[in-house]
């Protein structure tokens, strides 16, 4: 057996899964789509120690980018694949009992009680965007904005919310689907883009690839983990950041002063 091999290989100990019962603080310290990407899963917290259940134990990567995240030390054990993929599938399931606030508009008024369950879509606690007052009035936007975020019931709030504003707003789901618009030949203006996405390039590096292909081009990104996560890809005072979770004012009022910047 793989893990077993891998086991005696590293002198690194394998776990069985279903013996462990995972407290939901130690799953909110890593997002669903950090676990999926590197096939990872926080099984337990003692002191400045995450134990880390992992298909590889010899990927340094992703130990190096969870050490920024949680600021803890990382302690790996071996499991096998597709255990560690039932166990991410059954607890962060589990884990989304969270309310994602979206934006919805009528008769030119934001309707700050509209919410959308979040049950099953895939929502974690990094992703989570609160409601506040709003002082930007609806249309008040008129620039030609990429969202891109991998997570959908997000990437539609962020969508209908920068609508109401007024933006005219073209969506990707990941790197290679926002590389693809740009290169369409359409006037964006600014690009907004999480910067963990699971495949490919992250939000860093479609930054930096977007102001090759549209000179001027505006950049704001966003994550949970933002000073970390901007220091391990070397990107530090390099572009605009704004923490997750944000409030929609804040988020319209940072797109407003980027894109009036001289």
């Amino acid at each position: 057996m793989i893990t077993a091999v891998l086991s005696r290989q590293y002198g690194i100990p394998s776990v069985n899964l279903e013996l462990f019962q995972i407290d939901a603080s130690v799953l909110r310290l890593i997002p669903q789509e950090v676990a999926q990407k590197y096939s990872v899963l926080p099984l337990s917290r003692v002191g400045a120690t995450l134990t880390l259940a992992m298909v590889d134990p010899t990927n340094v990567f992703a130990m190096d980018d969870i050490k920024f995240m949680t600021g803890l030390n990382v302690e790996p054990v071996v499991v096998a694949e597709a255990s560690i993929q039932q166990a991410i599938s059954k607890y962060y399931s589990n884990s989304r009992e969270i309310d994602l606030a979206t934006a919805t508009i009528e008769h030119s008024v934001l309707d700050s009680s509209s919410l959308l369950s979040a049950n099953g879509g895939g929502i974690t606690n990094a992703d989570l965007v609160s409601l506040d007052t709003i002082d930007f009035a609806p249309g008040e936007g008129s620039e030609e904005v990429e969202i891109v975020e991998d997570n959908e019931d997000l990437l539609e709030a962020m969508s209908e919310m920068l609508t109401t504003f007024g933006y005219q707003v073209l969506c990707a789901r990941n790197g290679a689907e926002a590389i693809r618009i740009l290169e369409s030949g359409q006037e964006i203006e600014l690009l907004f883009s999480d910067v963990v996405m699971p495949n490919g390039m992250n939000g860093v590096e479609l930054a930096r690839e977007a102001r090759r292909l549209c000179k001027g081009i505006k950049i704001l990104l966003t994550s949970g983990y933002a000073a970390d996560v901007m220091e391990r890809h070397r990107a530090v005072n390099e572009f605009p950041i704004i923490d997750k979770p944000f409030r929609l004012g804040d988020l319209a009022r940072r797109l407003r002063s980027i894109l009036h910047e001289a």
